[in-house]
């Protein structure tokens, strides 16, 4: 990270932004304030990239920089927020202003409580002071303005009904008209095939899972770990047909770089995110046995590394309805990463709040760190695994639960 600026404050703009016009207005928003405090404007892009997300960072910090070319080195991908303040703090910052939508703003207000320790989690992080605004506090002229949303975007290119024309409609209509009309056509292009083969993949895992549960079932403790080792070594087999891993620092188990089936895809070196590995190590450790830190904060080895070292990573874990546990949400997707401590840890990866309603404190932080939650499996068994925003597999998560249980 660079400064942007020589002032020793900051206005921070932060979200997974696909790049439409609403997202736009927070970018503007970032830009106004900095204008009004004499501060350095940042933008930063979240590097989760998946069926809701389906353009890859670097296409949506282009999208940005071309709407705010003067402004074009303040836009940039991020693995968390957090971290991101503490790369600021290290820049020699010592306050921030972080401004969000209305309706993020009492989440992300986390930052300005107390930790465990009774001390601010933005002091944590080496700054003096942070304050939380949202968008339509600022002096932007879009303040009052509601923008498009992603969903309706991503909702048509898998509409079966939907023509050509229908698609190219709506993403005209939503997207910059900074934006020529071929770019905006490429770009959903780019997202429906995503989007399209994360489909059919995803069907391909649940009819293998159907087949693979009776193994589970009928396993001892003993023999189970064998066959959750199978399953997770034939899963892999089954995505390769169409994926390749993304580079270092993209993203969580779902950010996968769409390619031409068939191509051969090398499993001699994986990478792992820090809080896909299993235990405790220091970088030294893991350099000592052989594994290599990418410039993003990876780590890469072979599947006799991984396996030694005793890590747990799934490439495509099944993604959990969790809706009925946070009723003030409309839709509430968990991806299944582990168990944590005799718990069931989930990575949120599609979260959208009903209208009128504030969003759960818990999540808006895991969300915003790029950190998993923990629930207790009685709070997770029997829900409902899916497949895509409107398609019920009908599934439920027991192989780790009926294991918790068994235990």
């Amino acid at each position: 990270m660079k400064r942007t600026g020589n002032s020793k404050l900051a206005v921070v703009g932060w979200g997974r932004g696909m790049g439409h016009t609403g997202h736009m207005y927070l970018a503007d928003a970032v830009i106004a304030q900095a204008k009004a405090m004499n501060a350095d404007p940042y933008f930063f892009i979240s590097k989760t990239v998946g069926k809701d997300d389906p353009l890859y960072p670097a296409e949506k910090v282009h999208i940005y920089q071309r709407v705010f070319p003067k402004y074009a080195k303040i836009f940039e991908p991020q693995g968390n927020l957090n971290q991101a303040l503490t790369d600021l703090a290290g820049l020699g910052y010592q306050g921030v202003i972080v401004v969000v939508g209305a309706d993020q703003k009492q989440a992300f207000q986390y930052l300005e409580k107390p930790n465990k320790e009774g001390v601010p989690v933005y002091q944590s992080m080496g700054l003096k002071k942070l304050k939380v605004i949202s968008r339509q506090e600022t002096n932007s002229k879009y303040a009052n303005e509601e923008g498009p949303r992603a969903t309706p975007m991503r909702e048509i290119l898998m509409n079966p009904n939907a023509s050509e024309q229908d698609k190219f409609a709506v993403w005209r209509r939503d997207m910059p008209q900074a934006l020529g009309d071929q770019e905006v056509l490429d770009l959903m292009h780019k997202a429906e095939e995503r989007m399209k083969i994360i489909k059919t993949q995803t069907k391909k895992l649940k009819e293998f899972i159907e087949k693979a549960r009776p193994l589970l079932k009928e396993a001892d403790n003993a023999k189970r770990l064998k066959v959750l080792k199978f399953v997770k070594e034939s899963l892999n087999t089954i995505k390769n047909e169409a994926y390749e891993y993304m580079p270092p620092g993209a993203g969580y188990t779902q950010t996968m770089n769409i390619i031409k089936k068939n191509k051969p895809v090398s499993s001699q070196f994986l990478w792992k995110k820090p809080n896909q590995i299993s235990g405790s190590f220091t970088d030294q450790q893991l350099i000592s046995k052989g594994f290599k830190k990418s410039a993003y904060g990876s780590w890469g080895g072979t599947q006799k590394m991984w396996d030694n070292l005793l890590s747990v990573t799934e490439q495509q874990n099944p993604l959990i309805d969790l809706t009925p546990n946070f009723p003030n949400y409309s839709k509430l997707v968990g991806e299944f990463i582990g168990v944590q401590n005799n718990k069931i840890a989930l990575r949120i990866v599609s979260a959208e709040l009903k209208p009128g309603t504030k969003p759960t404190e818990k999540i808006a932080k895991a969300m915003a760190a790029n950190r998993p939650i923990t629930m207790a499996p009685n709070y997770v068994k029997n829900r409902t695994v899916v497949a895509d925003q409107d398609e019920n597999l009908g599934e439920s998560v027991t192989e780790s639960v009926d294991y918790l249980d068994e235990k």
